[in-house]
């Protein structure tokens, strides 16, 4: 909590981590839409998952601009599949999971969203504490997706990472 003229204020501390191969038609975009966040994330852990392309360069720029951007570099499966994303992302949350943080984003490398997309998820967590998680809408190639229709049981983060469950925010 924050004190802000007299009042509390929330002080919304999340963390990200984006799982990325190959994404370098769309990963700049991504990340001008992470840093443009009216609440930024206290660290952002994006796995390059043996990307061959432009995109840790990509990464490398924005990380050397804004501190809490880290590459990570991972080793991952010739071919690009659901185990080598969801370890590469099980990486990442190693690398955050001793900050403090009250919320995790898994974040796709080819989406865009608006400005405040992560304040109002917080603020719907803030609002209902029986809210586990959630998923948003964001633009991925042009097109609306609907990750997460409905709110789910509420998942630990054990649970969250120790599997190859997880949601895209």
């Amino acid at each position: 909590m924050k004190i802000l003229s007299g009042c509390f204020m929330n002080e919304f501390l999340y963390v990200l981590i984006t799982a990325t191969k190959n994404e370098e038609a769309y990963i700049e975009k991504m990340i001008q839409s992470a840093i443009a966040q009216t609440i930024l994330p206290k660290k952002w852990v994006i796995v390059s998952d043996g990307s061959k392309d432009r995109t840790e360069e990509i990464v490398n720029q924005y990380a050397a601009q804004y501190e809490f951007i880290d590459l990570l570099r991972a080793d991952a499966d010739p071919q690009r599949n659901f185990g080598s994303k969801a370890r590469a992302i099980a990486a990442g949350y190693e690398r955050v999971k001793s900050i403090y943080h009250d919320y995790v984003g898994i974040l796709d490398a080819d989406v865009s969203f608006s400005p405040t997309y992560y304040e109002s998820i917080m603020q719907k967590f803030e609002q209902n504490p029986r809210l586990g998680i959630a998923g948003g809408i964001g633009t991925r190639l042009g097109c609306v997706v609907k990750d997460l229709p409905k709110p789910m049981a509420r998942v630990s983060q054990a649970d969250l990472f120790s599997s190859t469950f997880y949601i895209t925010l």
